[in-house]
């Protein structure tokens, strides 16, 4: 498994990456049948933040935010894989 690099204050130095590390780690070794609905949306608010962070918070596009990262989400939970192919 690859591993992430981080700065001193903790943060992806690869603003790019799709999933954070702490998604990643979170739904490791799970099925979308072990995860509640609570715990999804979690991951899903985490992943749209992440997604509005590096788009500048700039408004109109919550929407799109939220709902790429429940398809992020969701292919995680599905297939153990981020969008680019990395094994989860």
């Amino acid at each position: 498994m690859k591993t992430e690099k981080h700065s001193a204050a903790g943060k992806a130095q690869d603003p790019g990456r799709k999933v954070r590390s702490s998604t990643r780690n979170a739904v490791m070794g799970t099925t979308s049948a072990a995860i509640d609905s609570a715990r999804r949306n979690e991951m899903i608010s985490e992943a749209a933040y992440y997604r509005a962070q590096r788009r500048g918070f700039g408004w109109g596009y919550e929407l799109d935010d939220w709902l790429g990262a429940e398809a992020e989400i969701d292919g995680i939970l599905k297939h153990g894989k981020t969008r680019c192919g990395g094994i989860v």
